[in-house]
């Protein structure tokens, strides 16, 4: 049931955000009014990332609960204290639900971006952009300025991302997490005068 009820909330906030961030981007790339509605590739992303989210943050939290109650329960605490400890876990903390929101808002918006170009046929390539600054992680700095076609993942350190937040393809917390990344779309104009 929890799996279920953070996955209806995720997907409460991030259908819209992908849906709005689409159309306009659609509109403004090919200066039409085409994208009206989410693809069955944007959907199925949608739904295959609200629940490996709702599984992770499931199971990162039930680990640490589990591991919390077993030990206070053989040291006898009582159902006060123990609420105690659960409390004072990272899990349940302010910086980890920010950091959660600010990572799925990311990977919702970007996922939207995607799928405006996709439905402008103007945008072929996109390109990524590294937020910058110290808090930057190395891997996003070397993927910064790199370009790929539409449908081809970012080599970003050892993983691949179809954009900045992406987990499809297997990219795990450390490349996704509190990421503050964008992308560019490129068209076929601009990849021309890029070699020329």
């Amino acid at each position: 049931k929890y799996i279920n009820r953070l996955a209806g909330l995720y997907e409460s906030f991030a259908e819209p955000v992908l849906s709005s961030i689409a159309q306009i981007t659609c509109k403004v790339m090919s200066h039409s009014d085409k994208g009206k509605s989410l693809t069955q590739r944007s959907l199925a992303w949608m739904k295959e990332h609200k629940i490996a989210f709702s599984k992770e943050i499931n199971q990162t939290t039930y680990s640490k609960v589990k591991k919390v109650l077993s030990k206070g329960m053989k040291a006898g605490d009582s159902p006060l204290k123990l609420a105690n400890k659960l409390a004072d876990l990272p899990e349940f903390d302010w910086p980890r639900a920010r950091m959660t929101a600010r990572t799925e808002m990311t990977a919702a918006a970007n996922a939207g971006t995607l799928e405006g170009w996709r439905q402008s046929d103007v945008v072929h390539h996109k390109q990524w952009m590294c937020a910058g600054g110290r808090r930057s992680r190395d891997s996003h700095k070397k993927a910064d300025g790199q370009i790929v076609p539409l449908e081809e993942p970012f080599k970003v350190g050892n993983c691949e991302l179809l954009f900045p937040g992406d987990s499809s393809l297997g990219a795990g917390p450390e490349e996704i997490c509190n990421c503050r990344c964008t992308m560019r779309g490129i068209t076929d104009y601009k990849m021309q005068s890029n070699y020329h």
